[in-house]
Parts: structure tokens; sequence; C-alpha cells
């Protein structure tokens, strides 16, 4: 599904979500984070995002074993998903309730408070950079 900034209006909110879901699978978590409400995401940058999404790249496999809608109206709508993370390590079964918002004539994801505590918790315990200067020259043969 082409999910181009011309064409996201017209995208149903269930198929918005299955979009989502999928590109966990195909490591796009920057175009994840574009289709989050902006006003969800005030207390994490996309640099924050990506740093708690990159240690898993090539870590996880998402299946969305269901989606349903559990409330709505023409503004605001949930749907509760019932996933399964694969790992090396097995398999997590995750149900999880995801509301999305219109805005204009779209549909925008809301980054939901346990989502954004745990990015927000692991950036306070992310190992702090070493300051380790790599000259040029160490690649020098």
């Amino acid at each position: 599904m082409d999910l181009t900034e011309e064409e996201r209006d017209e995208i149903p909110p269930a198929d918005y979500l299955h979009v989502y879901n999928l590109w966990f699978n195909e490591r796009a978590y920057e175009e994840i984070y574009e289709l989050f409400e902006p006003s969800s995401t005030q207390g994490i940058t996309l640099g924050e995002w990506l740093d708690y999404f990159e240690p898993l790249w090539g870590e996880w496999y998402v299946g969305l074993e269901s989606l349903e809608k559990v409330s709505g109206n023409e503004r605001r709508i949930a749907y509760v998903m019932e996933r399964t993370f694969h790992a090396a390590e097995g398999m997590t079964p995750h149900t999880a309730t995801q509301e999305m918002v219109k805005r204009g004539e779209g549909w925008s994801l809301i980054l939901r408070e346990d989502q954004a505590g745990e990015i927000l918790a692991y950036q306070t315990t992310a190992p702090a950079p070493t300051g380790e200067i790599v000259s040029c020259d160490d690649f020098v043969t």
C-alpha cells in the first residue's frame, strides 16, 4: 500500500493500523513516526524514537492477529490490536488499544502513554557515549 502524502487521506483507519504494523517488519520506523498525531509525540523527538527502535532492527517480526474496533465516532476511533512479537527468544503475544484521531480529512495515530513511557525510560537508561574519537588514519590500510 502506498502511503504517499497525497493518498493518506483516502486510507480507512483499520488499513492505517495494518500499515503501521507491517512497517515494523520493514524497519520503516521514521515513516511510522510520521503516522502519529504530532501533538501526541511532543515529548519524544524523532531521534529518541529511532534510538529506541534501532536495536530491534532485524530482531522482531510483528504479526497482527486481530484488529477490532471498540469505540469511535467521526473524529476519534479506538481499536484493540492483538499482535505477536516474534524474536530469537520466542513469541510474545501482546494486546493493546490503539487510538486514532481525524486531522483534516486524514487519520493519525495517538502515541499511547505506555509507548511513550517505554521510549523515555530507555533514553534515561541508555549508555552515555564514550566520547572516544576515532582518527581517519585508523582506517587507512
